[in-house]
């Protein structure tokens, strides 16, 4: 699928009892800038040679490869310590690059064309490969992404057509490890859509069975004290998502409010833990819809405004995993709906 090029099945393997920090997604500087790699190896070349004029261009050679040395005892492997190695490649890359120009014009002229268009393929390749690197690291595996940027750039692969590692599991089954970079994981009959950053699991998209509604509040007045509108059961975990007033440092007018989620643990000497997010309104008068996002495969629970897809409350934790209900109150209405699951229905069809 789209890019159609990506980073290695696994990430690099330590060879002996070496110790790394990270171990970060990396590809090879022949696979990923291939025309460069094969000029400096020519380029190299023609210094060992040493005839003529090249002999002044091993003082820059050299210094680049002592800015190289570093990378080589870091503890962390990353596609972002190749820049170093920019210095010595251009340097020996051009070196090679216009010795073979030189010696072309002693060639016949079929020969000197075959060497222009691998040349020039190899470059436009290179291209390819890189954005597609890039492309795939920012959509795929970088962890700052947004559910629904994960989710718009598989429409687009899906699109553009292309197959997908489906891994499918039933509604009350755990999820597996997290397999290959781009692996989808379809949970129960499109319950929830995930993928994999091969390393863990993002959520792109659920439905009401695994924990993403949509609520629709009607305030009767003003919001003056905490006010639950969704709670989750599992066991002796209890979870509520609450609308309470802003503090006063963030009132914006009457009808400011912020979210929280309370996590209960049934135990002695109960434990709360309180999760609290930014101001937004909440007017009497005017429906104020919420998207909210709880999957305890993922690990996160996201709300956002439905209408313009602020978010107002991200909560990196396990909720309990029972489907939530609304909880209504007198000066509070809630209607609870199911989110959509547009991008894993398009996978059965």
């Amino acid at each position: 699928h789209l890019p159609f090029v990506g980073f290695p099945g696994q990430r690099p393997i330590v060879v002996g009892d070496a110790l790394f920090a990270e171990l970060d997604w990396s590809a090879s500087v022949p696979s990923s800038h291939p025309l460069v790699f094969v000029a400096a190896l020519i380029g190299v070349g023609v210094l060992l040679a040493g005839r003529g004029s090249v002999r002044s261009w091993r003082i820059p050679v050299v210094g680049g490869a002592f800015g190289v040395a570093p990378i080589v005892v870091f503890g962390y492997i990353a596609q972002r310590y190749l820049v170093d190695l920019v210095p010595l490649l251009v340097l020996a890359g051009a070196l090679g690059l216009q010795s073979v120009a030189a010696r072309s014009s002693r060639w016949h002229r079929w020969a000197r064309r075959g060497v222009a268009g691998v040349v020039v393929a190899a470059a436009l390749f290179g291209a390819w490969v890189n954005a597609s690197l890039a492309l795939q690291y920012q959509r795929e595996v970088a962890p700052q992404r947004s559910e629904a940027e994960r989710a718009g750039w598989l429409a687009l692969q899906q699109r553009v057509g292309g197959s997908f590692e489906v891994v499918r599991i039933d509604t009350d089954e755990p999820a597996p490890v997290a397999g290959p970079v781009g692996q989808l994981l379809v949970v129960g009959e499109c319950e929830a859509l995930l993928r994999s950053s091969g390393s863990r699991w993002y959520l792109l998209e659920n439905a009401e069975g695994a924990g993403g509604v949509r609520l629709d509040l009607d305030a009767a007045g003003p919001i003056d004290a905490p006010v639950a509108i969704m709670r989750s059961r599992s066991g002796n975990r209890t979870a509520e998502l609450v609308v309470e007033p802003a503090e006063e440092s963030e009132l914006r007018g009457g009808s400011s409010v912020r979210l929280v989620v309370e996590v209960e643990v049934e135990v002695e000497g109960a434990l709360t833990r309180s999760f609290v997010g930014p101001s937004f309104d909440l007017s009497s008068g005017r429906q104020t819809s919420l998207e909210v996002q709880m999957d305890h495969r993922a690990g996160e629970t996201v709300v956002r405004d439905a209408s313009g897809g602020d978010e107002l409350l991200r909560v990196q934790i396990a909720l309990p995993v029972d489907e939530p209900e609304p909880v209504t109150d007198a000066g509070l209405d809630v209607e609870v709906s199911s989110l959509p699951t547009p991008r894993c229905d398009d996978l059965d069809r």
